[in-house]
């Protein structure tokens, strides 16, 4: 067995040496595992933002075919609306043109009912 001489020798100098030197590697180590818990945190957030992002990349793209298929759609609602107008414009000019002819013999007809009836109150007469 080895004698142990003087105050570096003893055990217990080695135990304070030891854990003084023990306690900064265990909190630099608490502080490594914290920062990597905290790292693999932002690790999991970033991968969580980039998922919704893409979610709502795709969501939008969504939307916005929606919304060009109803435009489209809405587009071509309007062109019809608008060659049923042109249309009925046109049929409307159409009677018109039949009506003044029919209004002029109407003016006409009655006009030569009123000299039937003078000439026909003249013969009774």
């Amino acid at each position: 067995m080895v004698k142990l001489k003087g105050p570096r020798e003893s055990l217990y100098y080695y135990m304070g040496a030891f854990m003084s030197c023990a306690y900064p590697w265990h909190k630099q180590s608490k502080v490594k595992v914290a920062q990597a818990f905290t790292f693999q945190a932002l690790e999991k957030e970033v991968a969580s933002l980039k998922e919704e992002k893409e979610r709502l990349a795709a969501h939008w793209g969504r939307k916005e075919d929606a919304y060009k298929t109803s435009l489209r759609v809405a587009q071509k609602a309007r062109e019809e609306a608008n060659k049923r107008l042109h249309e009925a414009a046109q049929a409307q000019a159409g009677l018109l043109n039949e009506v003044v002819p029919l209004r002029t013999k109407i003016a006409e007809l009655e006009a030569a009912a009123e000299t039937s009836k003078a000439y026909q109150k003249k013969l009774e007469d």
